[in-house]
């Protein structure tokens, strides 16, 4: 096969899956256990009861990630027709993988993935006010994967009460408290 016809094919195959589309996760960071803050010296965090109560908070909000998120962010994808065509079967599981990687809802929170769980939080935050999750792409076929006005809502509350319960024990998004009071002007604008 000429090098322009499998250009040709690679191109038009991208231009037609529904998950195509470039993702830019931004710097990655390893993930590790939260720092050992607490909140008074005498007084160390419990990690496990804190993750125990943001999760019961996300069990609210898990419905609308099922619908929208879980076939690129968790081991549960329900893989479309077109999964078995060739060129698009290794596209969408490169996809998948590298979705899986960033961030993975599988076992409720705290999430798997390659950041600290509070930057994971604002990350969510971020992509849903930005419209860049869900991918178009995935739109495109799956119609009611967009989460909407009342569904951001829920996933922004569950999201705010979350990042402030880990900063009552030191835990900020990316290390930096100012982005949570950057975000509490936002909402009130």
């Amino acid at each position: 096969m000429r090098k322009s016809t499998r250009w040709c094919i690679v191109w038009l195959t991208l231009a037609l899956v529904p998950f195509a589309g470039a993702v830019s996760y931004g710097d990655e960071m390893p993930d590790s256990a939260p720092p050992a803050v607490t909140a008074d010296a005498a007084t160390p965090t419990n990690w496990d009861s804190l993750y125990s109560v943001i999760n019961t908070g996300y069990q609210r909000v898990e419905p609308i990630f099922r619908r929208g998120c879980y076939d690129c962010h968790s081991t549960q994808t329900d893989y479309p027709w077109y999964h078995s065509l060739p060129l698009v079967k290794g596209f969408l599981d490169d996809h998948i993988k590298e979705g899986r990687e960033h961030l993975d809802l599988t076992g409720g929170f705290p999430f798997k993935g390659k950041k600290q769980r509070a930057d994971d939080l604002f990350e969510i935050k971020e992509v849903l006010l930005e419209g860049e999750m869900p991918l178009w792409s995935y739109k495109l076929m799956h119609w009611g994967a967009a989460p909407d006005d009342v569904e951001i809502d829920s996933i922004m509350a569950w999201v705010d009460e979350s990042l402030q319960l880990l900063a009552t024990h030191g835990q900020y998004p990316f290390g930096r408290p100012e982005l949570l009071e950057d975000s509490a002007h936002e909402d009130e604008e």
